[in-house]
């Protein structure tokens, strides 16, 4: 990737939230899950996506190996901050966590939770895409 401005530095990371989060994130909780995310989560989500972004695009080559582990990485810290943490310190996300939701009508928590992380995973390599 050739040196970036100012603008792009900041701009890059927004299209990549913007696509993992609102083009890809949002209509697949639109469509395949019961109940919808709340409006905070989708928010949070994307502050997460962007500051991570933001941090990513600034350290890593973009190859495909390095954006695929950038997508799992994400996904998991995503995962342990609105599933796995609740559920240790008891406190609640912004939405509504895997053990009240379910993808495709499965209420498991793992086959739930490897289905979100798909997903997210998927929505980060393809912002980075978009921008590449």
């Amino acid at each position: 990737m050739p040196k970036l401005n100012l603008a792009e530095i900041f701009l890059y990371p927004l299209v990549v939230a913007f696509i993992a989060v609102v083009i890809v994130d949002l209509p697949v909780h639109f469509f395949l899950t019961s109940p919808n995310e709340t409006l905070g989560y989708f928010l949070a989500k994307f502050i997460f996506y962007y500051i991570y972004s933001l941090i990513f695009l600034a350290f890593y080559k973009l190859t495909f190996l390095s954006i695929a582990i950038g997508g799992v990485i994400i996904s998991a810290l995503w995962g342990l901050y609105y599933n796995v943490l609740p559920l240790v310190f008891g406190y609640t996300p912004y939405g509504i966590s895997l053990g009240g939701i379910e993808f495709l009508g499965i209420n498991n928590y793992f086959i739930t939770g490897l289905l979100f992380g798909l997903t997210h995973t998927i929505g980060f390599i393809a912002g980075v895409y978009a921008i590449k």
